[in-house]
């Protein structure tokens, strides 16, 4: 399927940054008088109309599209739990890899990702003992969890 550049997709050529600039300034709530003022103080002359017409066609889209799948992560995570998030992220990878979109030196750098954050979750729950647990067992375990060894 062909899609057809909108006029401000076009300029874009021309004037490198053009669309993240405008982006943001939509993104920050200005209206497109005021973006098109904005530009015009720059050198670059862009009719109302032509931003009006990618903030619909293109931005607003674009935003519909990220808020909607924000939504779905948010109702996947509140009824999966963190366990099943973690089980699809692996599963993810994995089709990844069988479908060449993803290579092994890839995969092991989302491998240490998640070992990172494994380590960081036990972290915290070292650092929030129970009323029971001894400080110096605390930081035994920190340091078993990152590989320190005490010193002499």
């Amino acid at each position: 399927m062909r899609t057809l550049l909108t006029n401000l997709e076009r300029l874009a050529h021309t004037h490198k940054g053009l669309l993240t600039r405008v982006d943001s300034w939509l993104e920050a709530g200005r209206t497109c008088q005021q973006i098109v003022d904005r530009l015009s103080d720059k050198g670059i002359r862009i009719p109302a109309r032509t931003l009006a017409s990618y903030r619909q066609r293109r931005w607003a889209a674009r935003r519909q599209r990220i808020q909607a799948q924000r939504a779905l992560a948010e109702q996947i995570s509140s009824a999966a739990g963190e366990e099943g998030i973690d089980a699809m992220a692996a599963a993810l990878l994995w089709e990844l890899l069988q479908e060449h979109k993803l290579n092994p030196t890839q995969l092991i750098a989302v491998r240490r990702v998640f070992q990172s954050r494994q380590k960081l979750d036990l972290l915290l729950k070292a650092a929030q003992p129970g009323e029971d647990a001894d400080p110096e067992k605390v930081v035994k375990r920190m340091r078993e969890i990152f590989g320190i060894t005490p010193g002499p």
